[in-house]
């Protein structure tokens, strides 16, 4: 899509209890001038991998503030500081089919594989 994210790092922040996992960022997680575009977990046990992620297309994640805390305006202010989304980057936000496309097409050169077809 064009984005220039990079790897996050991870950051340390610590004695902030924010219950959006969106307001810090984890190691290998996709960020944007630092900020998180991309949020990514995952589980390794017994030969097996589950990967978890969310790529924010709107501000409507925000809104998650006012659900999770009292603090909510604390909570909103450290997500608009920490994360960003795809419309702030890109204008229009592109089609679900044209998303699908750049990830497939990302999964394959960077696997150099067509195993992601069959899915």
């Amino acid at each position: 899509l064009g984005i220039d994210a990079e790897l996050a790092r991870g950051t340390s922040r610590k004695g902030v209890t924010n219950p959006s996992c969106f307001s810090s960022t984890s190691r290998y997680e996709l960020v944007l001038n630092g900020r998180k575009l991309v949020g990514s977990a995952q589980r390794r046990k017994h030969r097996a991998v589950l990967q978890q992620g969310s790529i924010m297309v709107g501000p409507q994640y925000r809104l998650l503030a006012q659900l999770v805390s009292e603090n909510s305006e604390e909570i909103r202010r450290e997500l608009d500081k920490h994360s960003t989304f795809i419309g702030e980057i890109i204008e229009p936000i592109p089609e679900y089919h044209t998303f699908v496309e750049a990830m497939t097409k990302g999964f394959e050169q960077f696997f150099k594989s067509d195993v992601i077809h069959s899915l």
